[in-house]
């Protein structure tokens, strides 16, 4: 039998060495930045390539608040909130959340300092490096930020709008108070003052990269292997800054796959839609990081009016738009049997 689970032991490393062989060979290279070693793959040792796409396992966010020309409202700050609760602390308590569990010992986590949003850094913001030999990250734990990366499609946008203009300000009020208080943000009081605002989403993703520097065969060759953290925007600036790739398709198929799973459908805040770049790798890399023009990619906004309004509203006989407001006892389904004023047809006029 102890004859038998030895060799069952022995499988089992054998198989996971075979399927992994970067991990087993990777090491900390003198400067800590990367990990060096060798991988047999004909198309990494080729073209380079990323892993550890992680928006699924971290599933955390990036939430600003800025004006509808896209700047940051004045005293507001950015955080970053999470529904991975790896530090048992209570809703909306920051942590160290650890990110990088696979991190060879002494090698970096990247990311850039001063939690700026895309408009921000597309603009030119400076920000400096972090580098991180633990790849733990201050971040606020909120249970109730839904599920929203769903592998190989782009709904991520969709389900996350659905929460904030169904839930945010109704059911998670409370939730949408403390958050806002936590971003210094006082102005969902007035409407005169929010109705100008828009909530700027952006997914928070680690990941690492693979940069063939040597050929040692036809399928093995020397790599480094970069790690990284930050939202999509800078992921990008990071890669481009690092030239942590070797061919220009892979880079092209990085920056599509993080630029749309979040992206904004219509032009709005200072950036532009992203839906008619969606299938256009060359388009996306090259405009991941231009501010003219700017593409709401890796990002999406939400109007501060449609988190307590029904935005479809009717117009009633003298033609004045009349909008809803939302009441956590109704469900956004109650919107077609309110009536519109001024007339007797309820929901569009």
């Amino acid at each position: 039998m102890k004859k038998k689970i030895n060799m069952l032991l022995l499988l089992l490393l054998t198989s996971s060495l075979l399927t992994n062989p970067a991990k087993a060979a990777m090491y900390a290279d003198g400067g800590g930045g990367t990990a060096s070693g060798t991988i047999s793959s004909t198309d990494t040792c080729k073209y380079g390539s990323y892993s550890g796409l992680s928006l699924g396992s971290l599933h955390a966010i990036r939430m600003s608040m800025v004006d509808s020309n896209g700047n940051r409202v004045a005293g507001t700050n950015s955080i970053d909130l999470t529904n991975k609760n790896t530090g048992g602390v209570a809703n909306l308590t920051k942590y160290m959340m650890k990110v990088a569990n696979d991190l060879p010992d002494g090698v970096w986590v990247h990311r850039l300092d001063g939690n700026y949003n895309r408009n921000e850094i597309i603009g030119g913001k400076p920000t400096a490096a972090i580098n991180n030999t633990y790849g733990e990250y201050q971040i606020y734990y909120w249970n109730k930020l839904p599920y929203f990366n769903v592998a190989g499609t782009n709904s991520g946008g969709t389900i996350l709008r659905r929460y904030f203009e169904t839930n945010f300000g109704t059911t998670d009020i409370e939730d949408m108070k403390k958050i806002f208080s936590l971003m210094n943000y006082n102005g969902y009081n007035d409407k005169t003052i929010y109705n100008n605002h828009y909530i700027l989403i952006e997914p928070i993703f680690y990941l690492y990269t693979y940069h063939p520097i040597s050929e040692i065969s036809n399928n093995k060759c020397n790599v480094t292997q970069t790690f990284y953290y930050g939202t999509g925007t800078e992921i990008f600036k990071m890669i481009v800054r690092d030239n942590t790739f070797y061919n220009y398709g892979s880079v092209n198929g990085t920056f599509q796959d993080i630029g749309t799973r979040v992206h904004d459908t219509a032009t709005v805040a200072g950036l532009r839609e992203a839906d008619s770049i969606m299938n256009n790798r060359d388009a996306i890399k090259n405009y991941a990081l231009t501010s003219s023009p700017a593409y709401g990619l890796a990002s999406m906004h939400v109007w501060m009016t449609s988190v307590f309004e029904d935005t479809r509203g009717c117009t009633d006989l003298k033609g004045t738009t009349h909008y809803y407001s939302k009441e956590p006892s109704l469900s956004i389904l109650d919107f077609d049997n309110k009536y519109c004023p001024g007339t007797r047809d309820p929901g569009y006029c």
